[in-house]
């Protein structure tokens, strides 16, 4: 989805200022309340401007809001292809990107795209399932260049991994199952084990 906002920064103007300030007392509110009951208002008073100086930016809250899903997704997308490149067996690679998701989806608060895909705003919904299929696409890529390097089976059909691994990272995400464990390090290990080593003692 192509962004209708210039996401540029430029540090000498002002109205930039502005718009960057608007940005992120929109997402520390999202973050910590989640969209739907966030005002125009309350977005205003925490990046301290005036709501003609946010309508001057952005046409209502879910414009905002798509600005702070765009920079959240891009960040995202920029730690993934860090960790692609570099020269290290595919499960430390998946480790990692797995690592990267989660702490990205502990910081913006349990409830953040939960509410979203909930259908609180079609738009906003509309575009996390976009984003979702690009990460997915990405991860996919991962896979079908360690399977040419005979880092995976030949007989295991990609989508099929994928699939699993979204199915896991849901998992993961789910309180009563990190709950079982120490840290976030220590399930992330087991998960990956589990999904490349099995459960049966050989």
């Amino acid at each position: 989805m192509n962004s209708p906002f210039n996401t540029n920064f430029q540090p000498e103007s002002p109205r930039t200022k502005s718009e960057e300030r608007l940005v992120g007392a929109a997402r520390d509110l999202f973050f910590q309340h989640g969209v739907k009951r966030i005002t125009v208002e309350e977005i205003c008073k925490g990046a301290g401007v005036s709501k003609m100086t946010f309508y001057r930016h952005f046409p209502d809250k879910t414009a905002v809001a798509l600005r702070v899903l765009e920079e959240e997704f891009s960040r995202r997308r920029r730690k993934m292809r860090e960790i692609e490149v570099m020269d290290l067996p595919l499960d430390v690679k998946l480790r990692q990107i797995f690592e990267a998701m989660i702490e990205q989806s502990r910081s913006q608060g349990p409830g953040f795209f939960a509410e979203m895909l909930k259908g609180a705003d079609p738009a906003l919904e509309r575009y996390i399932e976009e984003e979702r299929s690009r990460t997915l696409q990405q991860v996919r890529n991962l896979f079908v260049t360690a399977q040419r390097l005979g880092e995976v089976r030949k007989d295991v059909k990609v989508d099929l991994i994928l699939r699993m691994l979204d199915a896991a990272r849901d998992a993961m995400l789910d309180g009563s199952v990190r709950n079982l464990y120490a840290d976030e390090t220590s399930l992330t290990r087991e998960t990956l084990s589990l999904f490349f080593e099995g459960v049966i003692r050989r």
